[in-house]
């Protein structure tokens, strides 16, 4: 027999109504210490008399084979964990360029805006103005004078204002929102039959709409939200 690390003892067995003798068994932790020529007590209750000196340690082979799993652990627990830095990296690389295209797509629309109402205003017709010249001489002194009513000048017609995008019918509304990493989005929630109107929420995951004002967003779990 011999004394496992776990405290449990392998041996064959002989003398046991359970086994036939000379199975090889292998027993629960034994309490105290194994010593031969002694009878020792499992954790579960076993007893068991233990032959023979003192019990044998590992051998070479298998002190060499725990080794070398122990290392191959190690080997695996280093590359996992290389592994999921560099998943972190690419997530963390992934949200910086939806961020950096979510602000180049909100600064192209500002522009948008504002180059429609410079447009409108240079499409406005300009106040009409009379010219006085050539109008007089060549009438006769018996026909009387007529002066050229002058048309009023027409009303300027002021700039179409763009009107801003509200929230759909049974939509919440998210306001200050701000893209996390993990691609939710935080912000103070209005028009929700679930949260206090200006409670600050942070959604699930973004996995559909554009994340940009304006627009419906959808998470992984099917809530909608409007981006104020």
């Amino acid at each position: 027999w011999k004394q496992n690390r776990d405290g449990s003892v392998t041996g064959r067995i002989s003398g046991s109504s359970a086994f036939t003798n000379g199975d090889p068994v292998t027993t629960s932790p034994i309490v105290g210490k194994a010593v031969g020529g002694t009878v020792v007590k499992t954790k579960s209750g076993s007893r068991y008399f233990l032959s023979g000196g003192a019990p044998s340690g590992p051998t070479p082979a298998q002190i060499a084979a725990e080794k070398r799993a122990q290392q191959q652990a190690e080997t695996k627990r280093k590359q996992e964990e290389a592994a999921a830095k560099k998943a972190a990296e690419a997530e963390a690389r992934k949200q910086a360029a939806l961020e950096k295209k979510r602000q180049q797509e909100e600064e192209a629309a500002k522009r948008a805006k504002k180059q429609a109402a410079q447009d409108s205003v240079k499409k406005a017709p300009k106040a009409s103005t009379i010219s006085l010249f050539g109008l007089g001489g060549g009438q006769s002194n018996d026909s009387p004078s007529e002066s050229t009513p002058q048309k009023a000048p027409p009303k300027k017609q002021q700039p179409k204002q763009i009107k801003a995008p509200s929230a759909p019918r049974g939509v919440p509304t998210l306001s200050n929102w701000k893209l996390k990493g993990d691609g939710s989005i935080t912000g103070r929630i209005s028009g929700s039959p679930n949260f206090k109107n200006g409670e600050l929420i942070t959604t699930s995951e973004i996995v559909g709409g554009r994340i940009d004002s304006g627009s419906v967003v959808q998470t992984g779990s099917g809530s909608k939200y409007f981006l104020s």
